[in-house]
Parts: C-alpha cells; structure tokens; sequence
C-alpha cells in the first residue's frame, strides 16, 4: 500500500480496467459459441461503462466537496489574518500613544522654566 496520501481514484481505475480485462479473458476462453461471447462481453462492457460513469461521478463529487472544504478553511484564515492585523495595528497605534504622551512629559519636566 503507498503512503502517498492518494484519493482512491487511481486504485479504483485500475481495479475497473483489471475488472474489464479479467472479464474479457473468461469470455474469450469460455466454451460458448462467438455469438454469445459477443453478446456477453456487449453486456459486461455497458455494465463496465456504467460503473465507469459512476466513478466519474463520484469523483467529480468528491472534489467539489474537497474545493468547498479548501475554500472555507481559506476564508476562515483569511479573516483571522485580518484580525491579526487590525489588532497589531490597534496595538501600535496605542504604544504610540504611549510613547508620545511620555515623550511630551519628559520634554517638559527637562524644559528650562521661563
């Protein structure tokens, strides 16, 4: 088994084409006429087909729901980026508030008295 993190999609493929090779050669060297092998590997072939489809479905739904997931978790970090910002920039805006407030009391305790 791979520690690839894959999504299945690639195992499920290869088990329909394994599927759809393993059916062909039991027909092919089933004892029945060219008639009925013809018929049968039609019928498997529809049924394969389908199967086919449904994966196709299935993945298609698998990653809109994965795009969705990614989209949220984006804006959700997005819009904790944006507070982490706005709180930096409050808290700057308060330091120097701060610092010049101090600044201002130090000038004028150090200011000669006229």
């Amino acid at each position: 088994m791979s520690d690839r993190g894959g999504s299945g999609v690639g195992f499920l493929a290869g088990v329909l084409v394994g599927g759809l090779a393993g059916a062909a050669l039991g027909l092919l060297l089933a004892p029945q006429t060219g008639a009925e092998t013809r018929n049968q590997l039609g019928e498997r072939g529809k049924a394969l087909g389908q199967q086919a489809r449904e994966l196709a479905d299935r993945t298609r739904d698998v990653s809109t729901d994965l795009a969705n997931r990614a989209r949220k978790v984006l804006n959700q970090e997005r819009e904790a980026a944006r507070q982490v910002v706005a709180a930096g920039a409050e808290s700057r805006r308060q330091e120097k508030e701060v610092l010049e407030r101090e600044f201002k009391e130090t000038v004028d305790r150090l200011a000669p008295e006229s």
